[in-house]
């Protein structure tokens, strides 16, 4: 794989997502998606939005029926 890494040195990135992004149920020692994606393009530092809990607790549907 090619990477750009000094194109993205020294920047900030926010990842979003679901429980991949998020890292659930990782085993110990394993880094979450944007971890391992920050480290090879260069970031500088990162957020992560994942959540492992994608459905709201209510829906349209909750309110039609």
């Amino acid at each position: 794989m090619t990477t750009n890494q000094n194109k993205y040195q020294g920047n900030h990135a926010a990842f979003l997502g679901d429980s991949i992004t998020f890292g659930y149920e990782l085993k110990e020692g394993e880094k979450p998606y944007p971890h391992i994606v920050s480290d090879t393009l260069g970031f500088q530092s990162f957020e992560n939005h994942g959540h492992h809990r994608q459905k709201p607790e209510h829906t349209q549907a909750d309110h039609e029926a």
